[in-house]
């Protein structure tokens, strides 16, 4: 096998790849709703985002 005919069959392999992964994600998208989606961004997004522990000054100089 020559090398530019696996070079041409490893391109072809990625936009085949893509080009499902881009079907699948469409068609999960519409069976999940948008409702959900949101739902689920607010929640991740307030997982990664936690506010971080302060230091309470008041009890230090007492």
């Amino acid at each position: 096998m020559t090398t530019m005919f696996r070079n041409r069959l490893f391109l072809q392999g990625i936009l085949f790849g893509g080009l499902m992964g881009l079907i699948t994600g469409t068609l999960l998208a519409f069976q999940v709703g948008n409702d959900r989606v949101e739902s689920a961004q607010r929640h991740v997004v307030g997982w990664v985002r936690r506010d971080k522990v302060g230091i309470d000054y008041k009890h230090i100089y007492q």
